[in-house]
């Protein structure tokens, strides 16, 4: 697949700065860069997700790459065709990476986070707060993710 490479560097760059201000607000101790280059991968896998973005979607994924996500296996594409039916309902979905774990071992990586986000649904906001796992390779000197999952926390903890 031919994927602009502006927009990919874009969208990975705002993902990096959003990382690093969401890692250094929450951890006590900031990540080394090669750590933040993996966040700031899920975090431009959210703002695809967000904007509805299949082709920058594609530029985070690998191919395969698939979701544990409210009992279900979803592909890119079914995440997005999920999230389409969501937005016409209403709801709008917001994602954020907090607490990140990460670990690296040459061209792999997992990471562990708490995801700090909300649900809006008739302009009233809802904080939502997941725990989530991915495993991102490296290919060509950038991460992208094979596989991730998400848990609502509230079904682990009880918190609301």
């Amino acid at each position: 697949m031919n994927r602009p490479v502006t927009k990919s560097f874009f969208l990975l760059s705002l993902a990096a700065i959003s990382a690093f201000a969401q890692a250094r607000q929450t951890n006590p101790k900031p990540l080394d860069p090669e750590k933040l280059r993996v966040v700031a991968t899920v975090e431009a896998m959210f703002r695809a997700l967000e904007g509805n973005d299949l082709r920058a979607l594609d530029c985070v994924t690998e191919p395969g790459f698939y979701v544990f996500d409210s009992g279900t296996r979803l592909d890119a594409e079914s995440i997005l065709a999920l999230l389409q039916q969501v937005e016409l309902s209403g709801k709008h979905f917001e994602w954020h990476v907090t607490d990140p774990d990460v670990h690296i071992d040459r061209s792999t990586a997992w990471v562990a986070y708490v995801d700090r986000g909300s649900m809006t649904a008739a302009a009233r906001r809802t904080d939502k707060t997941w725990l989530e796992s991915a495993f991102l390779v490296k290919r060509a000197g950038r991460w992208r993710l094979v596989f991730m999952q998400s848990t609502p926390a509230a079904e682990i903890s009880g918190a609301k």
